[in-house]
């Protein structure tokens, strides 16, 4: 069974073993793989977390065998990653289908695949990722740097901890704020995009404003 896509539609990839699947009535359903190149774990460096009151980046995770036939796919969000003399390194998502998590559970921990994950957003469409870098690169003008400066404000802090129910919004959760609800993936469209300028003015600046007067 072939997977329809291109090079610039693979987020990351890897060969992996399982190392073991956890579910619970409050933390859902965990799967954690141990990567066969510790290196590997790179590509995770910089994705966004899921956290309680943060989104996280979401994948289509794709598992093949050693005879390149696909045994599983299925929808998850990315937790951690982790690095240990012990224990190598290691990558942790949540299942978002219990189904899923049965095919996993029943599975002795070492077994492996080839992993392949493909980054889905908020409409179910394939991100890109060569365009994702682009976006990455495009530098910041005045109103990139107006938001940098707004998501080192304790107050817009606080602003962002209430709206995302956190018990303390750090700068990086105020710069995941922005870039959800202006739909970019890097502030510096802010500077290159008018619709995106609007959606900030609209849910970001203008909320955020008639917030603090009642601060």
């Amino acid at each position: 069974m072939s997977i329809p896509l291109t090079e610039d539609d693979v987020a990351a990839f890897g060969l992996v073993t399982l190392h073991n699947a956890e579910s619970s009535h409050t933390a859902g359903y965990k799967l954690t793989f141990t990567l066969k190149d510790e290196k590997d774990y790179e590509q995770f460096s910089s994705v966004t977390k899921k956290r309680k009151g943060k989104a996280g980046v979401r994948y289509r995770m794709y598992l093949l065998t050693d005879v390149s036939e696909l045994c599983r796919d299925c929808e998850v969000f990315f937790l951690c990653w982790s690095v240990s003399n012990a224990s190598g390194a290691r990558i942790k998502f949540e299942l978002h289908a219990p189904d899923d998590f049965d095919f996993f559970r029943i599975l002795p921990a070492g077994q492996e695949w080839s992993m392949t994950l493909i980054e889905i957003d908020d409409e179910e469409k394939v991100v890109d990722q060569k365009q994702k870098e682009v976006a990455e690169t495009v530098k910041g003008g005045p109103k990139s740097q107006m938001a940098g400066r707004l998501c080192a404000d304790r107050l817009f802090q606080r602003f962002v901890a209430n709206k995302e129910q956190l018990v303390k919004a750090t700068p990086d959760q105020c710069a995941q704020f922005i870039r959800n609800k202006c739909s970019i993936i890097s502030r510096a469209e802010l500077d290159h995009d008018e619709a995106a300028w609007v959606r900030f003015t609209k849910w970001v600046s203008k909320p955020f404003a008639i917030w603090s007067e009642g601060q």
